[in-house]
């Protein structure tokens, strides 16, 4: 035990060191960096280990691999992770703190598209804005009181030109909640011109429940979702909450299929779909086959399937609800579908 406190020695100068690479995610935090009220980054144990030491009680030296670490390592492994999207409407603290203490979850994502009004009018009913601040509020308590780390706690505003205005109301909410992150994502608008274009083989039976919704946001209105994103992103920099995006709101440029091979739908009979945007496409059925056997005999279907989205030929693609694509250009007047 001896030899242990001698070899490991406290970092002189760790905010230096830290300020050298401030891109880099924080994987190691020493004790003296930490406090009782760095649950996020050191979990419970290594906030309270933290608290210890800086009281100067005999604690050897030390540090944490903190929760950053773990999500750096998740992400670039490709490990996938559980999580639900909820309302929040039966989300109460019994319910909150069962959901926690089974570790069953890695993140709870809840939808808050704007100020009660929008959100009471885009989510189909009246006190639904409430519930789900509520619920994100309660779970979000829950996990403090309980000292835990998961489950990271995501809010999605989903923008439409009735909310543009309420991004940065969204971001206030996610904010005082202490969610882990807050993503903002485009609505989705599957119009007959796309559904027309896209190829044959696809279109009998074609029904998603985006179609007959009023026409796609325009240019000039992603335009001013990239601005005021961009005002929200720098303010986030000096709170704890990741602020993210999708590339279609960042940059104006995205030609990768982010869903097709890495996850699948299961819709109400059975049916595994390979694309969300493509409900009338089923590789097969679970009443029949296992996921394995299923995948294992659609490998070279799903292989086509995404050469052909990231070719640019399926205009659907335009309007993803996970991320959309920027290839897909009307002929007539060379305006982006989406």
């Amino acid at each position: 035990m001896q030899e242990v406190k001698e070899g490991i020695k406290e970092n002189p100068n760790p905010k230096k060191e830290e300020n050298n690479n401030s891109q880099k995610p924080d994987f190691v935090k020493w004790f003296s960096e930490l406090n009782k009220n760095s649950v996020d980054t050191a979990g419970g144990k290594g906030a309270n280990l933290a608290e210890i030491y800086n009281l100067k009680i005999p604690v050897p030296p030390g540090f944490v691999v903190t929760a950053q670490a773990y999500d750096y390592f998740i992400e670039k492994a490709g490990i996938k992770e559980t999580g639900i999207v909820t309302n929040g409407t039966l989300l109460d603290e019994k319910t909150a703190e069962k959901l926690i203490i089974s570790e069953i979850l890695d993140t709870v994502i809840f939808s808050i598209d704007g100020r009660e009004e929008n959100h009471d009018f885009l989510r189909g009913g009246k006190g639904v804005f409430e519930k789900a601040v509520n619920g994100l509020n309660i779970l979000s308590q829950i996990k403090r009181k309980l000292k835990r780390r998961r489950p990271r706690i995501y809010v999605y505003m989903t923008l439409y030109r009735e909310n543009i205005k309420d991004m940065e109301y969204v971001f206030n909410i996610a904010l005082k909640s202490n969610a882990n992150m807050l993503r903002y994502q485009t609505s989705s608008h599957i119009t007959k011109r796309i559904i027309t274009r896209l190829p044959d083989r696809f279109q009998a039976g074609f029904f998603h429940s985006y179609a007959g919704r009023e026409k796609p946001l325009s240019r000039v209105e992603i335009e001013e979702i990239r601005e005021n994103y961009l005002k929200i992103l720098e303010r986030s920099k000096k709170h704890a909450i990741k602020t993210e995006a999708e590339e279609i709101i960042k940059s104006g440029v995205n030609k990768k299929c982010l869903f097709v091979g890495k996850d699948f739908v299961i819709d109400s009979s059975g049916e595994i779909l390979p694309c969300p945007m493509l409900p009338n496409v089923s590789i097969g059925s679970l009443i029949e086959k296992s996921v394995e056997e299923i995948f294992s005999g659609q490998k070279n279907f799903i292989l086509e399937l995404k050469k052909i989205s990231e070719s640019g030929k399926l205009s659907v693609c335009g309007q993803c609800c996970v991320e959309k694509q920027s290839k897909h250009v009307a002929e007539d007047k060379g305006q982006p579908l989406f």
